[in-house]
């Protein structure tokens, strides 16, 4: 009597199913690592977008269109904004038309591989600039920034810089002014013109007189009411840049005129004056001969 044939079934164990599925699943996180870490199938450089942004620059000072000293401190901000597509700050220099060259205040270095550590989108200078001459002046500042944006595939990268200039005039000669008209000396009237000269138009004008509070004035005057007696008078001039000029101080003196003596005649009723003139004559120059006589 044979024996039916029997079929074996092939059942994999439980540690073989496991380590299928735990190879599925790294292979499926594997490969979705890869696809994040490397999106784009290529890079390129190329030129900004029409909405690619630019570096902005905010200067705080100098803020004075004339200065009275030969410095000034130089403070601004610059700062890029990643919804323009900058990703960071990458140079940033200020240049005078009194000093040679660019001065460089921040760098990023490209060709560090770490570089990225370093990304920047916001920075801030403060210094004091010396040594500067009188006259007009300007400085610029330049700033340069790196941006990124994709194209399908294709990661693109390009750089942006702008700059901004700012004017000033350094003035530290303080302005002349002379008095014109009034002089050390006695005046028989009351009012005496004040006239002046400066040599920088624009100029406040003013005046002390005997020690009083300053006087502003618009252009030539003149003082009255003086009273008798003796007067100084200084004047002054601000420019626009707060130097202050003095003139010579002149001493002078009010005094009464003086009237002119007067010798009152009585005129008889019915004589000419002809006739009184020619007693007096005879007058005269009888008293004359009387003079001249020899006394014994």
């Amino acid at each position: 009597m044979s024996n039916p044939k029997q079929e074996t079934n092939k059942v994999f164990s439980p540690e073989t199913l496991a380590l299928v599925l735990l190879l599925s699943v790294a292979f499926l996180l594997l490969s979705t690592d890869l696809g994040k870490a490397n999106p784009y199938t290529s890079y390129e450089w190329t030129l900004p977008p029409q909405d690619a942004g630019k570096p902005v620059i905010s200067v705080f000072s100098p803020n004075s269109s004339i200065l009275a000293k030969n410095k000034t401190a130089l403070i601004f901000n610059v700062s890029v904004s990643k919804a323009n597509k900058i990703q960071m700050l990458t140079d940033i220099y200020y240049e005078t038309d009194w000093q040679q060259g660019n001065t460089s205040v921040y760098h990023l270095d490209m060709t560090n591989p770490s570089h990225y550590l370093y990304w920047i989108k916001d920075f801030s200078f403060n210094d004091i600039l010396t040594e500067i001459p009188d006259g007009n002046h300007n400085v610029t500042i330049i700033a340069a920034a790196w941006g990124a944006y994709s194209e399908g595939a294709t990661m693109k990268y390009f750089d942006v810089s702008t700059s901004l200039s700012v004017s000033f005039n350094v003035d530290t000669v303080s302005p002349s002014i002379s008095i014109a008209t009034l002089e050390n000396k006695t005046y028989v009237t009351p009012d005496v013109p004040l006239d002046f000269t400066t040599n920088e138009a624009g100029s406040q004008i003013s005046y002390v007189l005997d020690g009083q509070a300053n006087v502003t004035l618009s252009g030539n005057t003149t003082l009255t009411g003086l009273s008798y007696g003796q007067h100084n008078v200084t004047m002054y001039a601000v420019d626009l840049a707060g130097n202050v000029g003095s003139s010579e101080t002149i001493t002078f003196t009010i005094v009464k005129q003086e009237s002119f003596p007067t010798t009152q005649l009585i005129i008889a009723s019915g004589v000419s004056v002809p006739l009184i003139a020619v007693g007096l004559m005879f007058y005269f120059r009888k008293r004359q001969k009387q003079d001249e006589a020899p006394k014994l």
